[in-house]
């Protein structure tokens, strides 16, 4: 059994935030749109024109406006973090964390709740802390600032051990296919690029 008594804090919210991010493959989606518009942008610079034609300028514009899109989305993860922090009564005060073979126990400022480790969705880690899914988008933060490296350690090998990781498919699947899009003009950029040299 390992007690611990934590804070949530405004990064470690939006830390959880941006693991969406991993979970959601998000990274794929940006990536390709960053490759599209790079690719567009070597193609008009190398022949002072639009490859692909008209059609294919709206993909430039969308792709373009993602790229942009992401230092906004970033600021604004961090903006909704502090103001859950802030409005989330749980979240200003300690949380205390009981981790058994069988459940793990929550209580804290007007909560106390016992989830069998069959009850959670998924788990992810990063070097700052624990996110244990309750469904596809929610999670409890559990920092690990203040577990030992042996804590750590026992805590992963329970969660290795007790939740069993089931895949987030529907956003996923939104995210393959706009990726392939993107991946797709990225390919056909290519392909202009050669057949006009």
């Amino acid at each position: 059994m390992i007690i611990k008594t934590t804070e949530i804090t405004q990064n470690d919210i939006f830390r959880l935030r941006i693991i969406y991010f991993r979970v959601y493959k998000l990274k794929y989606l940006f990536g390709a749109a960053i490759l599209f518009v790079l690719f567009n942008l070597v193609a008009f610079a190398l022949k002072g024109e639009d490859l692909l034609g008209k059609e294919f300028f709206i993909f430039t514009l969308l792709s373009f406006a993602l790229i942009l899109c992401l230092p906004l989305l970033i600021g604004l993860y961090y903006y909704v973090a502090g103001r859950v922090k802030k409005e989330t009564v749980v979240f200003q005060h300690p949380l205390t964390y009981i981790f058994t073979e069988t459940d793990l126990q929550i209580s804290g400022y007007k909560t106390n709740t016992t989830s069998d480790w069959s009850d959670f969705y998924n788990y992810m880690e990063d070097k700052n802390a624990f996110y244990l899914f309750i469904s596809s988008v929610q999670a409890y933060i559990i920092p690990k600032r203040y577990f030992s490296n042996e804590e750590i350690k026992n805590v992963r090998n329970l969660l290795e051990k007790n939740v069993i990781k089931r895949s987030v498919k529907g956003i996923r699947i939104v995210t393959y296919i706009f990726s392939g899009i993107f991946f797709l003009g990225f390919i056909a950029t290519l392909i202009s690029i050669f057949q006009n040299n």
